[in-house]
C-alpha cells in the first residue's frame, strides 16, 4: 500500500501494516487530535494520531535502513515487528475532552 504524506512523501506499507491500518481500533485514531487543542490557536495544527502513526512507521523503516547501512543485522521479521509496533503505539489513547470553563456572572 502506498500513502502519499505531505511530510514524508510516499510511504510504502507492507501488507501486514495495511491490514493493521484497516482495523477499527486504528481507524478510531483518525478522530483523535495529536496536538490536543493547539488547533484553537494554530488553525493549521490538525494532525491526528492516525497521521502520526503512519509517519512514525515511515521513520522507523528509515531507521532500520540506516542501521543496515551501518552494518547492523536487522532481520525482515524484526523489521515487520517494528513496523507493527510503531503503528499500534497510540491505540490506547482516548480523545481529549474539552471541558468548558464555567460562566462568570
Amino acid at each position: 500500500m502506498l500513502i502519499r504524506d505531505p511530510i514524508h512523501g510516499d510511504i510504502e506499507l507492507t501488507s501486514v501494516e495495511a491490514t493493521l491500518l484497516d482495523l477499527p481500533v486504528m481507524q478510531r485514531l483518525r478522530g483523535i487530535k495529536q496536538l490536543g487543542t493547539a488547533h484553537l490557536v494554530y488553525p493549521g495544527a490538525l494532525h491526528t494520531r492516525f497521521d502520526h502513526a503512519i509517519g512514525v512507521c515511515a521513520l522507523a523503516h528509515r531507521i532500520v535502513a540506516g542501521l543496515r547501512r551501518a552494518g547492523c543485522a536487522v532481520s525482515a521479521e524484526e523489521e515487520a515487528a517494528i513496523g507493527a509496533a510503531v503503528l499500534l503505539h497510540d491505540v490506547t489513547h482516548v480523545p481529549q475532552v474539552n471541558i468548558a470553563a464555567p460562566e462568570v456572572d
